[in-house]
């Protein structure tokens, strides 16, 4: 028996019925239900309380943290100009800030509380 359909509209057939596989394949993964949520893990217990040094001491650990990070090897030439230009910039505001000669409660050390 010969084809009933001529052979451009028998592709034209095939392509669509195709793409219509296609569709319904892309639609299903598409579709599919979220997974469920995630159990939630142990609760972060709440920071220890932070104990401040004298301000020369916190000003002198922020100038050598910035020269330790310095160091780092991952950094390139424009970081390290950045850390250049951070520690030398602290230093000028430390220095201007022991010429102010601040009160004696800013210098000495106290306890600090997170809220």
């Amino acid at each position: 028996m010969p084809p009933t359909l001529p052979s451009q509209t028998a592709r034209f057939v095939t392509l669509v019925a195709r793409g219509a596989l296609a569709a319904w394949i892309a639609f299903t993964a598409a579709c599919q239900r979220a997974a469920p949520p995630v159990a939630p893990g142990e609760p972060i217990p709440p920071p220890a309380e932070l104990t401040l040094g004298t301000m020369d001491e916190e000003c002198d650990g922020l100038i050598a943290a910035l020269a330790a990070y310095k160091a780092c090897p991952n950094l390139d030439e424009d970081d390290r100009y950045d850390l250049d230009a951070w520690s030398e910039r602290a230093q000028q505001d430390f220095a201007a800030g022991k010429k102010a000669q601040p009160t004696r409660s800013a210098r000495s050390p106290r306890r600090a509380t997170r809220r």
